[in-house]
């Protein structure tokens, strides 16, 4: 299955920059907008054209986005490159790029253009690193292969899980969790010597992969709501009793860290 994408970025300098959440959202149909912090922090809207075709032949979708046909909805996608570059007069102190993202078996093509107060200052040709040329240019600290922004389940995560704990074998966690999470009507729990799952419905879930006498814990954060985030700091004090761990979970929308240990030290630093 492929990937294409279309995106409009921007860097995020101070806290009036947000409002371009809602200006992407507002200015271009189909896009939907969120803050990032991938390497620099930014603004991106970007349109999933995989997505709206899958959903274009809805009659309902149709009439709701203020189209007749198929043809419609592909005018209004192909339009937004070209929209970008008026959009940038609208702010003529801040420099936008345009990302075309086309992903297909694995491999990714990417081209664009840097664009501040309608002038295009920078054109990219489709490459394997176009993206990297494209970014690098925006905020310099870009520079690695992986932009999270680009990821399938961007749009959706709240946060992400990482952490390890030491010395201990993965027959003891599942046990600790199967007892601790016995409810099967809210919770999943799947395992092997080469991996352990724990998944609460559509809200989170926890990796946990043997790796030497470690654990490396990883996971994904779906519902970030105060109830939520609490059950989620929970399964450590329920599950991880006499282990030596450790735990950093970075909320994407809160943009703050909390990290936690075996001392039961809780420490939040909280992003810029």
């Amino acid at each position: 299955m492929g990937l294409r994408l279309k995106n409009i970025i921007t860097d995020y300098k101070s806290e009036e920059d947000i409002t371009f959440i809602r200006e992407f959202e507002k200015s271009f149909q189909f896009v939907q907008a969120k803050r990032f912090n991938a390497q620099f922090q930014g603004i991106i809207g970007q349109i999933d054209e995989r997505k709206i075709e899958q959903n274009c032949y809805d009659e309902e979708f149709l009439q709701n986005n203020n189209c007749r046909n198929l043809d419609d909805v592909f005018e209004i996608i192909y339009e937004f490159e070209d929209k970008i570059s008026v959009f940038s007069e609208k702010f003529p102190n801040k420099s936008f790029v345009y990302i075309d993202v086309d992903c297909f078996g694995g491999t990714c093509l990417y081209k664009g253009f840097i664009v501040k107060n309608g002038e295009i200052s920078y054109r990219q040709e489709s490459t394997y690193d176009g993206h990297i040329k494209l970014l690098e240019r925006l905020n310099q600290d870009f520079k690695e292969w992986n932009f999270e922004p680009f990821s399938r389940d961007f749009f959706t995560k709240r946060g992400e899980i990482n952490g390890k704990i030491y010395d201990f074998s993965i027959a003891g966690l599942w046990l600790a969790l199967k007892n601790d999470y016995s409810d099967t009507t809210k919770y999943y729990i799947d395992g092997s010597a080469n991996g352990l799952l724990l998944k609460h419905n559509n809200n989170y879930t926890y990796y946990f992969k043997p790796s030497n006498q470690n654990i490396e814990i990883t996971g994904v954060i779906y519902n970030d709501d105060a109830e939520m985030v609490n059950e989620i700091l929970s399964v450590p004090d329920n599950s991880f009793q006499g282990m030596d761990y450790e735990l950093e979970i970075t909320f994407s929308e809160r943009t703050n860290v909390v990290k936690k240990t075996s001392n039961n030290n809780v420490n939040n630093d909280r992003g810029k």
